[in-house]
């Protein structure tokens, strides 16, 4: 009877006939795995893109440091080390006008 074929077995028959409908064809759970899938991948671009942003922020504020006031101390190291996205970006502006290395870190 028409009445007790699953759609697994609806779906299958299709996808044996035109494969390419086999998309269009995915189950609402594939549909939602596929959804929660496009979605982790593009957080962790968008992620893994904020790290690479941070760490070249902390890689051009280290070297200009070293540029103009020489060797870093382990303590300004750490301090840039562990700087979140903001402090960076205010060390970074201080720097153009700092005359001395406290002048970068001010309050």
């Amino acid at each position: 009877m028409a009445g007790d074929v699953s759609f697994e077995t609806v779906r299958e028959k299709f996808i044996e006939i035109i494969p390419e409908v086999e998309a269009a064809m995915a189950s609402p759970a594939e549909q939602l795995i596929q959804e929660g899938e496009e979605r982790g991948l593009k957080k962790g671009l968008k992620k893994g893109r904020q790290e690479g942003r941070q760490e070249a922020s902390r890689t051009m504020l280290v070297r200009l440091i070293q540029l103009r006031f020489g060797a870093l101390g382990s303590e300004i190291e750490e301090r840039i080390a562990e700087g979140s996205p903001e402090e960076l970006e205010r060390w970074l502006e201080l720097f153009a006008t700092a005359e001395s290395l406290d002048g970068v870190f001010a309050e």
